[in-house]
Parts: C-alpha cells; sequence; structure tokens
C-alpha cells in the first residue's frame, strides 16, 4: 500500500476502479457514498467514456470523493491502490464478475459488487452484494462493509481458484475432456 499511500496520502479508503460510464453505475455508487457515514475518500480510478458523464459524476461529488486517470493493469500504483483501500466497489448494472473486485480481494480489501451477472459465482459468500438500482442499498453495503475488518478468506479464494495456473490446467483437462469424447 505504500506506493499509493506515499503518492496519493490514501489509505483505508473505499475504491472504485474501471470505466466512469453510465453502464458501471458510478454516479450512483457517488451518490451513495456522499449519503454515508464513513469519514473517508472515495478514490475513483479510470477514464471516462464521456465528457458529459464525467461532468455528472464530478458536480455530484463533494471534497471527499477522488477522481483519478486510468492506471496500466501492470502499473505497481494500481496494486497499491487495491491494498491501500479498505473497500473495493463494482456497482454496475449488469457485471461479469469484474476483474476490479477479483484485484481487490487478492489485495485484502472487502469487496462490494452488483448482484447482477456472475459474480456471485466468483466470490461466493465473501463480499456484499447490491442492487445497482437502489441507492440506499449501495449506501448501507459499502458502510457495512468499510465497518468491517478486512479478512483473507477471499484473498485465498481467488488465489486458490482463479490464478492465472490453476484457470491453464482447468482449461487444459476441458480440452482434453473433450478430445477424448
Amino acid at each position: 500500500p505504500n506506493l499509493f499511500i506515499d503518492k496519493y496520502g490514501q489509505s483505508d479508503f473505499i475504491l472504485y476502479v474501471g470505466k466512469v460510464d453510465e453502464r458501471k453505475n458510478v454516479d450512483s455508487l457517488i451518490k451513495a457514498f456522499t449519503m454515508s457515514s464513513i469519514n473517508n475518500n472515495l478514490v475513483i480510478i479510470g477514464d471516462a467514456t464521456s465528457s458529459q458523464y464525467l461532468n455528472k459524476c464530478k458536480k455530484m461529488a463533494n471534497k471527499n470523493v477522488i477522481f483519478l486517470p486510468a492506471l496500466l493493469h501492470d502499473d505497481p500504483l494500481l496494486a497499491s491502490a487495491y491494498s491501500a483501500s479498505k473497500v473495493v466497489v463494482l456497482p454496475s448494472y449488469y457485471e461479469t464478475p469484474g476483474i476490479s473486485v477479483l484485484e481487490g480481494g487478492i489485495a485484502g480489501a472487502n469487496v462490494v459488487a452488483t448482484q447482477i451477472g456472475g459474480a456471485r459465482e466468483y466470490l461466493k459468500d465473501m463480499a456484499l452484494y447490491i442492487n445497482p438500482y437502489d441507492i440506499n442499498d449501495i449506501k448501507n453495503k459499502i458502510e457495512e462493509s468499510y465497518h468491517t475488518s478486512k479478512k483473507n478468506n477471499l484473498k485465498k479464494h481467488i488465489l486458490t481458484n482463479y490464478s492465472w495456473d490453476n484457470i491453464g490446467k482447468i482449461t487444459i483437462s476441458s480440452y482434453k475432456e473433450l478430445i477424448n469424447q
């Protein structure tokens, strides 16, 4: 976490990583966060798909919402941001499960993900799930996750089941099974 903390002075914050666009529901996240009792920041890392939507989001934001440009997937600052955060949120209207919640989980952050799509199949009961159409649900779940201690069970689950090595073995096994039929 030190690289991000040293550069931005932020730790134990709420983190969103991804495109800033309507499908990702960033405006609802900002609204829910500004209504919450969380006494820290929401850090949004990502480029906007439209300047109009970005301006809408910035108008909704208060001083505790920090917008940062997208970082390359292999940038150490991105890994450090995940590690420095307390909660990673993905409030999309639909998601397949979202690389940001997997990366956040590996970094040890608590995870809040949309209930629409495949996130639950990956994250099981180790994350909180939100109705992306319900601002109060988003607010309540990010507050609950923020006030919960970080746990390592999601990190262990992701590393055990979704590492590139493990996925490669499963893929090879599936191909062998298909060939032998």
